[in-house]
């Protein structure tokens, strides 16, 4: 209509035809917009259970969507319960109202795609039954032939865990050669061609990629991330190298595999306002010399994450300059809602949080 100068109804609803080279046309605005994609949020409990309870949305044939329109995934009756089981066997976690799948989730399915058996974690497996079982109501099919058809796929799912028994699926790594040593990969893991060396592509509970794959295998130390989880689906920060070719666990008050002596020989971000000894950095921290020395009361020790966030050597020199940091963005509460803050350290040591003012219904509150 803008281009055309249409004013009739008749004519907005004309398709554009051709423009033809040369032509005048009219411009009424031109815009530029910044955006950017957004992924799907996360699942929590009721958004769960209705995609459970409407599977059939996630299946691309028509005929087996709709097979499973007025049934999908459970029963009302179980279907909360698969959900527990989840949650117990550390498949997902909760997050604040979310969900969240863990690296033991995404480490089986990466084996089911090895094992070629990933029809295991589709829908549509249960959409085929459904519409197998519809065509059983109407006379198409036996019982017999569809028992049959089970039979033959629980057959085929137990020969190929045999197979990948006997034969483990390997390939080379993407990465590899790394110097002089070749690595292979498998469905969960990078092994050295000499079988020395054997990374895990789930460490803690976080999914490792390629670039720090090869980065722990140069010797370099990771981190600290703040994503790892304990067996019990606990969050925790850790900081990660490879010592005598098997992965180590580095936490902010460990000092015992510390080079001590070589981080005193670095140059100090300041000094701790507790005692005024210089501080350093370490692998997952910041440290006094005291606190290197193993004196918890009167050492100084920081962690390089908190609350999700970095904390950077600058915001260190910062704490033991002015006793406070510059604004710093991002933080994760235990909410999972993200803010802003100071840091702020007395003379005890101890950190907290200054929150910057903020507007609320067009007033100036501060925190």
């Amino acid at each position: 209509k803008i281009v055309y100068q249409g004013n009739s109804s008749q004519e907005t609803d004309k398709l554009l035809t051709e423009i033809p080279k040369g032509a005048t046309v009219a411009c009424d605005k031109i815009a530029k917009e910044k955006a950017a994609t957004r992924p799907p949020p996360r699942f929590n409990e009721a958004t769960l259970l209705s995609a459970m309870e409407h599977s059939g949305k996630f299946v691309d044939d028509e005929e087996l969507a709709e097979a499973m329109k007025d049934r999908g995934l459970g029963t009302p009756a179980t279907r909360a319960a698969i959900i527990e089981k989840l949650l117990k066997e550390k498949y997902i976690v909760r997050e604040g109202k979310e969900l969240t799948p863990t690296g033991k989730a995404f480490e089986l399915l990466s084996l089911l795609k090895a094992l070629q058996i990933e029809v295991l974690a589709s829908p549509q497996m249960t959409g085929e039954w459904e519409f197998k079982l519809n065509q059983i109501l109407l006379g198409k099919l036996t019982r017999k032939q569809f028992m049959t058809e089970i039979r033959d796929l629980t057959k085929h799912i137990i020969s190929q865990v045999h197979k990948f028994e006997k034969n483990p699926v390997q390939k080379e790594a993407p990465f590899s050669p790394v110097g002089d040593i070749r690595f292979m990969e498998t469905p969960t893991a990078y092994i050295s061609e000499n079988e020395r060396i054997t990374l895990r592509k789930i460490l803690g509970g976080r999914l490792m990629n390629t670039e720090e794959i090869v980065d722990l295998i140069n010797g370099k130390t990771l981190g600290p991330f703040s994503d790892f989880r304990s067996k019990r689906g606990k969050p925790f920060t850790a900081s990660l190298r490879v010592t005598n070719n098997k992965i180590e666990f580095l936490f902010a008050d460990s000092i015992a595999d510390l080079d001590i002596e070589a981080i005193k020989k670095s140059d100090p971000l300041g000094y701790s306002p507790v005692d005024d000894s210089p501080v350093f950095e370490t692998p997952a921290a910041y440290m006094s010399a005291t606190a290197l020395d193993g004196d918890k009361k009167k050492g100084l020790q920081i962690s390089k994450i908190i609350l999700a966030r970095e904390i950077k050597s600058d915001h260190i020199r910062q704490l033991l300059t002015d006793g406070k940091t510059e604004l710093i963005t991002k933080f994760i509460s235990k909410k999972k809602r993200p803010f802003d803050a100071y840091l702020l350290l007395n003379k005890a040591g101890k950190i907290s949080f200054e929150f910057p003012p903020r507007k609320r219904k067009g007033k100036e509150v501060t925190q």
